[in-house]
């Protein structure tokens, strides 16, 4: 999982502290935000880009616990979201593989798909938390019919 608040660069997992969330302004400052409601005073046009991977326990957390909150409190700034399920995957030329097995795979696929038929960013986030709470109790396929039915 790695979050950035541009211009600046992605913010490696490893600098994540505890349940909170680090990124980085342009001026290298860091906005730590927790559920303590920090004042946040972004100036200026700035993107949040999330790279994160389906399957992932720390990811699906911060997906269905954070990442909601996180664009409720940035809704009244001038942020566009750059949402991108990466994984960690291996191309070969017998396929791809991904690090949590082939059903992440084919949930990273589901969910690049969603986001681009939402117009990307804040709009795909209701069926993306869906999406990702559904993963432990089922495949990829039924979480995203669930969900594209009625998002939670």
């Amino acid at each position: 999982l790695a979050i950035a608040l541009e211009p600046a660069p992605p913010v490696p997992a490893s600098s994540l502290v505890g349940a909170g969330l680090r990124l980085s302004s342009s001026k290298s400052e860091a906005l730590h935000f927790e559920m303590s409601r920090p004042k946040i005073d972004l100036k200026g046009k700035r993107t949040v880009e999330v790279y994160y991977e389906s399957l992932c326990p720390e990811c699906r957390d911060f997906m269905t616990k954070e990442l909601a909150y996180l664009s409720g409190r940035l809704s009244n700034y001038d942020v566009d979201w750059k949402l991108v399920p990466c994984g960690l995957e291996s191309i070969s030329p017998d396929g791809a593989s991904c690090q949590h097995g082939p059903a992440e795979c084919q949930a990273n696929q589901i969910a690049a798909c969603a986001i681009h038929l939402a117009g990307g960013g804040m709009q795909s986030i209701p069926f993306l938390n869906c999406f990702e709470s559904k993963l432990g109790l089922m495949s990829p396929g039924s979480a995203a019919q669930l969900c594209h039915a009625s998002p939670e």
